[in-house]
């Protein structure tokens, strides 16, 4: 069976692979993941390519989940097992499973949500499994996306459980206050360079997309009141479902003729507009959990060679190196970087151009896929005995 899941490159940006993770001598030949969020049909999402990554990187690979996952994830997966029922069912199923499968030391990954977690500590604790768990979000975004529900206090539990993993890989800013696992290991989310083939479109208008979900509280009040008070000659393409407040707001503000709602779209189209962009919005709010992100959408921006305009957070600088332009999330900051902007010469556009591009090559998805399967295969156990799971944290 295969082993090769990456997409064809381009003929002018090769991904430099001597960092990808091949099965070792020392290192486990077997491994097993639980992803109960749906694994998403998109190539660039850290799902997707840290299951890829472990799915490459062992002889024995099995792949358990609530749900059908991508085909090629499937065809890299030596087995793929489905576990359904209640909550209670699946985290017994899941546990089951990793128990029969893995050996004494063996990689049992795991994202950080209820039931997957759950699966991984009774693992860990009923056998000499080592638990990975990949927090490729922060667990308190339940409490912040829910503040009036039960997530208020589960949250807080799960964030406790999830103190007792041998190792935990955080995708976001070593900074951040929301740090899991016996060990903590760091990785940036990453760029997109494998999918696609940059290059600079005309600066008649400067035109900008924003990827993502184009929400008022997720930057589009920030960008249409910028877009209210800006000199420049500019066009913004968005991309993304749920945006009809945004549009109605556009409406009210009369700066509706300025944007394209082009609602979700794939992933290759997604980049095919960013491509032919000159800047890319990321502007979020300082929510606590947001603040140390690294946000998939930078890392596409940067693949594209569109330059990111992001919110000065320790998340974007930690993905975007000295790359974008860095700002507070207001109005009048954004509209001023519009204007700069705009007025930039065809050759210093191009200058910045360069630097984001060779940035998208510094965190290109295979080196993230190689970071991620070299931290967890080489993972080692942190709790020897039931009888120290409370102890040791």
């Amino acid at each position: 069976m295969s082993k090769n899941g990456d997409p064809p490159t381009s003929d002018l940006y090769l991904p430099d692979h001597s960092e990808e993770s091949h099965n070792t001598m020392g290192n486990p030949s077997e491994a097993a993941v639980a992803y109960f969020p749906t694994i998403p049909n998109v190539w660039a999402t850290a799902r997707y390519q840290h299951v890829m990554a472990l799915a490459q990187a062992v002889e024995d690979f099995t792949l358990i989940t609530h749900n059908t996952p991508p085909t090629r994830l499937q065809t890299l997966a030596t087995r793929t097992e489905h576990v359904g029922g209640s909550f209670r069912e699946k985290v017994q199923s899941a546990c089951q499973i990793a128990r029969e499968r893995l050996g004494n030391g063996d990689p049992f990954v795991t994202t950080f949500h209820y039931e997957s977690a759950l699966a991984g500590f009774c693992a860990s604790t009923l056998s000499k499994i080592t638990w990975v768990v990949d927090i490729y979000d922060a667990p308190a975004q339940y409490r912040f996306n829910a503040p009036r529900s039960h997530h208020n206090i589960s949250s807080r539990v799960l964030e406790s459980v999830l103190q007792r993993a041998d190792l935990g890989i955080h995708s976001s800013s070593p900074d951040t206050p929301f740090r899991y696992g016996f060990r903590k290991e760091f990785i940036s989310n990453g760029s997109s360079v494998e999918q696609t083939n940059p290059f600079f479109p005309p600066l008649d208008p400067l035109k900008l997309v924003w990827i993502g979900s184009p929400q008022l509280d997720r930057g589009g009040t920030v960008l249409l009141e910028a877009l209210v008070q800006t000199d420049a000659d500019v066009h913004v393409n968005v991309v993304g479902d749920d945006y009809e407040r945004t549009a109605s707001r556009a409406t009210e503000l009369g700066v509706d003729s300025l944007l394209t709602f082009h609602g979700r779209l794939n992933h290759s189209d997604a980049l095919e507009i960013a491509r032919n962009a000159h800047v890319g919005f990321a502007l979020l709010p300082s929510r606590p959990d947001w603040r140390f992100a690294t946000p998939i959408k930078v890392g596409d921006y940067l693949a594209t060679g569109t330059i990111p305009m992001m919110s000065d957070l320790p998340g974007m600088r930690f993905m975007a190196g000295e790359c974008g332009r860095f700002l507070e999330p207001n109005a009048s900051a954004a509209a001023t970087v519009l204007d700069e902007m705009a007025s930039l010469s065809q050759s210093e556009f191009e200058t910045e151009y360069r630097h984001v591009v060779d940035r998208a090559h510094q965190i290109d998805w295979s080196r993230i896929r190689a970071q991620i399967a070299t931290k967890s295969l080489t993972a080692s156990r942190c709790r020897d005995s039931l009888g120290t799971l409370f102890t040791k944290y």
